[in-house]
């Protein structure tokens, strides 16, 4: 490292600060703020100090690609904390309705307004666990895609240049 020493310096310290963050997170939402803030000094490493490909892609265009990409994904991940919290509200209505007919003497499996709790909540929970399930494959296929696009392109392009080549 020749140019920049301080600035390379802080950006691998706040990185690292970022790691620790993250192993030493008590709950989710301190892990996804570690994880982001970890994601801004590795893109100034990349784009400032990492090398160029001859012939290729440049380092900003790498940097940018990981920014996007890690951005993404980190979305994807406060979304499925968010679901993850959304999920817990049913256990914690069936919860708090059992312990209000304990504490109260109602008797919970002749109770019209019990079957309508449980029956609210396992509908929200299905609800919620179709929506998660959709999401994920969502991403798995757009992901799938990303992947595989370059390959499918060259052989459709292969198959369109030689219509009519047996001719």
């Amino acid at each position: 490292i020749q140019r920049r020493v301080g600035f390379f310096h802080l950006n691998l310290l706040w990185s690292l600060g970022g790691v620790i963050g993250v192993f030493l997170a008590i709950d989710l939402f301190l892990f996804f703020f570690f994880w982001e803030m970890m994601l801004v000094p590795i893109y100034f490493l990349i784009a400032i100090w990492g090398h160029d490909v001859v012939g290729g892609k440049t380092k900003e265009y790498a940097a940018t690609k990981f920014f996007i990409y890690t951005q993404a994904s980190g979305l994807i991940m406060l979304i499925g904390i968010l679901m993850m919290v959304v999920l817990m509200i049913p256990g914690i209505l069936i919860g708090i309705y059992a312990f209000h007919s304990v504490h109260t003497g109602v008797d919970i499996a002749n109770s019209a307004m019990a079957n309508i709790v449980w029956i609210l909540a396992l509908s929200l929970l299905l609800i919620l666990y179709t929506l998660y399930q959709s999401l994920s494959q969502f991403v798995n296929g757009i992901l799938y895609y990303s992947l595989h696009e370059e390959t499918y392109n060259e052989a459709a392009r292969e198959r369109i240049e030689n219509i009519g080549a047996g001719e």
